[in-house]
């Protein structure tokens, strides 16, 4: 199958946005133009870096976070699930320069100098898909702990909560792209493209899900495009 390699990134950057509004944005398989990128399973796998963040002991806590993270997007409207599968050691992700894909979806923290997209972005989704039926066939989650400390319960500059960060990776990893404008700035969607101060963005809104369910709805769901 022919595979391209599409790096999503989340940035902490200070953005103005418009009034409140509703939506949601999806990916395409050839930019602005193609098939709907999604996956073509109802049930996708998943696997943990064991160590985690080297800044959260013990690891468990971590680990913990991230699966929550996963069940976060959990919603009567979707069929999708995510399964955990066995831990991965490996760093070599397709979110980072390369990385290539192994057939596994895995999660992990950059701690040294392998982490090469600068302070500002705090996490890097690298999906595998076809160009031509815009099918995901994998996709890797990156986590900056190069730069940044990562906690759980606390965010801040420099200082990140793995939720906060890891729920807005997720639904990048399921086909959703960023939310530029049209919502009130005070209670941000998770994807938005800044994560909120206020840890607002490790939880899904309404529009989040909605998006969730126009790529993945179930049986007894539809969502008009």
């Amino acid at each position: 199958m022919n595979r391209s390699l599409a790096p999503m990134i989340l940035c902490f950057i200070s953005c103005v946005f418009a009034s409140p509004a509703h939506g949601y944005a999806v990916s395409l398989s050839q930019g602005e133009t193609g098939e709907l990128l999604k996956w073509g399973l109802q049930s996708v796998s998943y696997s943990l870096h064991p160590q985690c963040s080297e800044d959260i002991s013990p690891s468990s806590t971590c680990l913990n976070e991230l699966r929550a993270s996963f069940d976060t997007w959990a919603t009567d409207c979707s069929g999708l699930e995510f399964v955990e599968g066995p831990t991965s050691a490996n760093r070599s992700l397709t979110a980072m320069s390369g990385g290539s894909a192994n057939g596994i979806n895995e999660l992990a923290f950059i701690e040294d100098s392998s982490w090469t997209y600068g302070t500002y972005v705090l996490g890097v989704t690298g999906p595998y898909f076809s160009p031509a039926t815009g099918i995901i066939s994998e996709a890797d989650i990156a986590f900056n702990g190069l730069q940044h400390k990562w906690t759980v319960g606390q965010g801040g500059f420099n200082t990140q909560d793995v939720m906060n960060v890891a729920v807005h990776e997720i639904g990048h990893m399921v086909g959703l792209q960023h939310a530029l404008s049209g919502y009130d700035p005070s209670n941000p969607p998770t994807m938005a493209t800044t994560a909120d101060p206020g840890l607002k963005t490790k939880t899904p809104e309404p529009d989040d899900y909605a998006g969730l369910c126009f790529l993945y709805p179930a049986e007894s769901h539809s969502c008009a495009e």
